[in-house]
């Protein structure tokens, strides 16, 4: 077993293999990223009730309260590696030579199921036999005030935020791909695994927060910019609203 320095791509590589076949890294990042937009919402919600009624504002620093809420889940996640594995942290050795790859599987975090339905058919007829004449119902006609059509001018702003939010999404969506990678280098600056800190080269070392901002910092400004960018186009499409749910009615004349 060797125990000279080696270099930090190597490690990340080793612990990103042993954290791809004994845990799910992607779904760990997928809750984290959640648990972040929660708490995104949340400080939309909150700074509205402020009274910040600007969506492009309150969205983009909404985006930015997410990342650091997702920089503190990262935390909480090195806390509880470190609390689950500090009764023997050098249990990793193995990591130093090939290990056979796990064979254990835990159980699994979301179940589906499968559901359908069916439908019921009918038929007109009355007792004698003489089948009444149709009857069409007119077309319902539009509640007053309530705009059944929607004009260019109207529709090209909310198409913008679509796209914008679509961009934001897949901004995400890298994320979450790359969590293996990401939290490799974590669990390595973080020291979670010691044996293999020990073999990292002290010019190779760093903070776990290093990690997280290099694997992270264009996919959320990514996510700011776009987010932003959306909360611009909804305000222009319905100056008056404050939310989406405003857009919403401003533009349907409820």
């Amino acid at each position: 077993m060797s125990h000279l320095p080696t270099s930090r791509g190597a490690l990340v590589a080793e612990i990103r293999t042993r954290l791809l076949s004994e845990s799910f890294p992607r779904v760990t990042i997928f809750v984290i990223v959640a648990t972040a937009g929660g708490c995104a919402f949340l400080f939309s919600a909150l700074t509205l009730s402020a009274g910040l009624h600007s969506m492009a504002v309150r969205y983009g620093l909404a985006a930015l309260a997410g990342y650091l809420a997702f920089a503190a889940l990262i935390r909480a996640w090195i806390a509880w590696q470190r609390g689950r594995l500090e009764p023997d942290l050098d249990l990793l050795p193995g990591l130093d030579v090939d290990l056979p790859a796990s064979t254990t599987s835990g159980p699994s975090l979301f179940t589906g199921g499968r559901s359908g339905g069916g439908g019921a058919s009918a038929s007109w007829s009355d007792a004698g036999g003489n089948a009444p004449m149709p009857l069409v119902a007119p077309p319902p006609a539009a509640a007053p005030g309530v705009s059944t059509s929607f004009d260019a001018d109207d529709l090209w702003p909310v198409m913008l935020a679509a796209v914008l939010a679509l961009g934001a999404i897949v901004a995400v969506g890298f994320v979450v791909f790359s969590a293996p990678t990401l939290l490799a280098e974590v669990a390595l600056d973080a020291g979670l695994m010691s044996t293999m800190y020990r073999r990292l080269r002290r010019q190779d070392a760093g903070h776990w927060t290093g990690a997280v901002f290099r694997r992270t910092w264009l996919p959320a400004l990514a996510v700011i910019v776009f987010i932003t960018g959306a909360g611009y186009a909804l305000q222009l499409a319905a100056p008056d609203a404050r939310s989406i749910g405003g857009v919403i009615r401003s533009l349907t004349g409820e």
